[in-house]
């Protein structure tokens, strides 16, 4: 995985203040394991404790990030893995094709469109989210 030099601002909800990770992008394919695994555990455990509450679960409950990144590695020239990183722990990842979408609205008619096709913050964050974008 490619680590850019350049920081990334993100506010830290639970400190109220701006923090800084790293965005990372392309695939490590250890860490991505080790990454998937620890969110899928999180994961059933918050959807088992959602379904005995009688309450709805997010659709992304199933995702299985190691099978997402395969299906983007055999297609490099279209989809690009993100990962956001703080403290030692990725924080959140997205897949992004830059190639097959395009606008279909005047100005920007037929000029590419970036796609977010998956997009997950990490489910040990509580709620509300620890982390945001800055405004």
């Amino acid at each position: 995985m490619k680590k850019y030099e350049n920081i990334v601002p993100v506010f830290d909800n639970t400190r109220r203040k701006t923090v800084y990770g790293t965005l990372l992008e392309g695939t490590d394919d250890k860490r991505f394991a080790q990454t998937s695994f620890e969110w899928e555990i999180e994961r059933q455990r918050i959807r088992r404790k959602r379904q005995t509450q009688g309450l709805s679960f997010p659709e992304h409950s199933h995702w299985d990030w190691n099978q997402k990144i395969e299906n983007a590695k055999r297609y490099p020239d279209v989809l690009t893995v993100f990962a956001i990183e703080y403290n030692g722990q990725i924080q959140g990842l997205m897949i992004v094709d830059h190639v097959l979408f395009h606008a279909k609205l005047p100005p920007d008619s037929g000029y590419p469109l970036l796609y977010v096709r998956y997009i997950e913050n990490a489910p040990h964050i509580p709620f509300p989210n620890c982390f945001r974008g800055l405004d």
